[in-house]
């Protein structure tokens, strides 16, 4: 995401697309990135257009494939693009407040269970044996009130 973010600010800004590149290659820090943006470079000045080379390069797949191809065809790809990564980040921001919202809920849903769990486990078995020990006593009782 973050090059298509700085491909989508600089082609918005009217910066040659291989320029934008290799300003992208050099900020980068690592040696991995800057070989895959050097593939994607070489890709774009054999003449592949910027969707194929993004895709052979995995840097996309899917929708954002489709939308990338429909774009750039219309001559609008910073703009288009530009509207999906917004959509994008709404919905890493809606995931993430959806995973915040629903911690404490499961927090307190697992502390719930574990000290049932407890009770079942642990205070019951007291229980049944101090049950057990009021009902011979119960009987006795009851034996001596019918004589």
């Amino acid at each position: 995401m973050p090059l298509l973010h700085h491909l989508v600010h600089m082609q918005s800004a009217h910066v040659p697309l291989i320029e934008a590149l290799e300003i992208w290659r050099q900020s980068s820090r690592g040696e991995r990135r800057r070989r895959r943006i050097t593939h994607l470079m070489q890709r774009l000045r054999m003449g592949q257009t910027l969707s194929d080379a993004l895709a052979r390069g995995g840097w996309l797949h899917g929708t954002s494939l489709a939308l990338s191809r429909a774009a750039e065809g219309n001559g609008i790809w910073a703009q288009q693009m530009g509207i999906w990564l917004q959509q994008c980040e709404r919905q890493q921001r809606l995931r993430r407040q959806w995973r915040q919202a629903l911690l404490y809920p499961m927090v307190v849903l697992l502390l719930a269970m574990a000290v049932t769990g407890g009770v079942l486990a642990w205070v019951l078995p007291v229980f049944m044996v101090l049950f057990e020990r009021s009902e011979e006593h119960t009987s006795e009782l009851q034996s001596l009130a019918y004589l």
